[in-house]
């Protein structure tokens, strides 16, 4: 059967082209609300609206459903109270975030995944401002990226890459110090800077950044409050002469906050790997993760606190603007071809619902 998109009033602006439910079962409640029951809800052309950005979903599935509705059966309209499923999927998901300027700060967010991070970035430079092109070979352990580790080839005597007090840097032989990435703090979170000795008193030990450390201090301070930004228009245009690729292994753990986040899961299992590529890394980045795993999920929609059990997706995402040519399209999409999250709860239900076989 099909259901008017009028039936349910949903906060948010939330839009919906058609719903259609089967094996409906309605059971009113003594505490004066409906229970529904269905076999399965498919809800098309969603599109949701809020302050941390849009979303758009091609398609909806719920299996095993049910609804806790208020209101009269008369009018044929109802607010909802509740909803749980055995399963959910979701087809066509295109998230668009919010400017971060624009987004209200969600209190800490934890990347335990990147603490556990292994994996390995290309970078290509044609015409590097150091020397004529550049291969850079920059390997991560454990969520730390160690510059003593960082390879830098070119044409001649190969050149240094470290981070100082002030700057991620490349020191290149006859050609002095390039800032890369300059600090506006005294205290960089995850940095453990370069060391000198010797009689030339020269660079000993290049540093190393805890990318979990830093990444969450980037996110929590905002764009304003970032620790430090690329060092002057000539390494912006750099990036429109730069490749990139390679590959990023997560570990398991939090990603999110308080009133939002996933549970990663499955590293053991060749699970959340993320390819990186990039013709014009200034144009634009794509990072792919052909096998996203979690083990459970909580979340807020509607005004009503959500949570699922297992959760696996494939998607991916695009970054564009990070050189100095500007660009109409947006910032940052993700696109979630497909994604299955089992034992979905949202709200209050009159019971809870069965667990997945």
């Amino acid at each position: 059967m099909a259901i008017p998109t009028t039936t349910l009033r949903l906060e948010n602006g939330t839009q919906l082209e058609g719903v259609e439910a089967s094996g409906l079962v309605l059971r009113p409640q003594s505490d004066g609300t409906l229970r529904a029951c269905m076999d399965q809800i498919v809800m098309r052309g969603v599109r949701l609206r809020s302050p941390a950005g849009e979303a758009s979903v091609a398609k909806i599935t719920l299996t095993d459903a049910e609804l806790s509705l208020a209101g009269a059966v008369s009018s044929s309209s109802f607010d909802l109270r509740g909803l749980g499923a055995r399963q959910v999927d979701l087809e066509g998901v295109e998230l668009v975030p919010a400017p971060a300027a624009a987004t209200a700060s969600p209190g800490h967010l934890r990347l335990d995944p990147i603490g556990a991070m292994q994996g390995m970035l290309q970078v290509c430079i044609r015409d590097a401002l150091w020397v004529v092109d550049a291969e850079i070979t920059l390997p991560i352990t454990g969520g730390r990226l160690d510059f003593n580790r960082v390879t830098v080839e070119h044409i001649g005597p190969d050149s240094s890459m470290g981070i100082g007090p002030n700057s991620i840097y490349v020191d290149a032989p006859n050609f002095g110090r390039t800032d890369l990435y300059r600090f506006r703090v005294a205290q960089v979170p995850g940095a453990r800077h370069e060391r000198r000795g010797g009689f030339n008193e020269r660079v000993t030990d290049r540093g190393s950044l805890d990318l979990q450390a830093f990444a969450e201090a980037m996110l929590a301070a905002g764009p304003s409050g970032a620790p430090g930004g690329i060092a002057g228009p000539d390494v912006e245009a750099m990036l429109d002469r730069t490749k990139m690729s390679g590959e990023l292994r997560l570990g398991d753990g939090v990603v999110g906050s308080e009133r939002g986040q996933l549970v990663l899961a499955g590293q053991a299992e060749g699970k959340n790997r993320i390819s990186l590529s990039a013709a014009v890394l200034g144009q634009r980045l794509v990072l792919r993760m052909p096998a996203a795993s979690a083990s459970r999920a909580a979340f807020e929609l509607f005004g009503m606190v959500g949570s699922t059990g297992p959760v696996s997706a494939t998607l991916e995402a695009h970054v564009t603007g990070l050189g100095a040519r500007t660009t109409d399209t947006e910032p940052v999409s993700i696109t979630v071809l497909h994604l299955c999250a089992r034992q979905l709860v949202l709200g209050t239900l009159a019971e809870p619902v069965s667990p997945a076989s």
